[in-house]
């Protein structure tokens, strides 16, 4: 073999390799993107699940009820912003959202401590 031949066959191969390599980095960042896209949908349907649940106690007991419960201002070092709509919430961690309908309520969930109170037969978020 001739040492121009030898120096051609190992810059293909180092070629090669290179593509090989460069995919497979490719694939593991794109599978490491979805498994964090998914891991802040959990946690934004876990946390509409948590605000759902505690909505759902206070609106069946009767009036006097009064609980604290938190809501994380960040998730994996996410942040978090609980949205108030009508009879239902939104949840998001990062770039993912969860919508969960809920019982009627007045006032607005925010992260950090909240306290929620029954009256009158309405729920209240102080």
């Amino acid at each position: 073999m001739r040492r121009g031949q030898v120096a051609t066959e190992f810059l293909l191969v180092m070629g090669f390799v290179g593509f090989v390599l460069f995919a497979y980095l490719l694939i593991a960042l794109t599978l490491q993107q979805d498994a964090i896209a998914d891991e802040q949908q959990v946690a934004a349907e876990r946390l509409a699940a948590q605000i759902r649940q505690e909505l759902v106690t206070a609106s069946v007991v009767m009036d006097g009820y009064r609980r604290e419960f938190s809501i994380p201002e960040a998730v994996r070092n996410r942040p978090v912003e609980v949205l108030a709509r009508p009879a239902a919430v939104i949840v998001r961690v990062g770039d993912q959202q969860f919508f969960m309908r809920t019982p009627a309520y007045n006032g607005s969930p925010q992260t950090g401590v909240n306290v929620l109170r029954k009256e009158d037969g309405e729920v209240f978020f102080e």
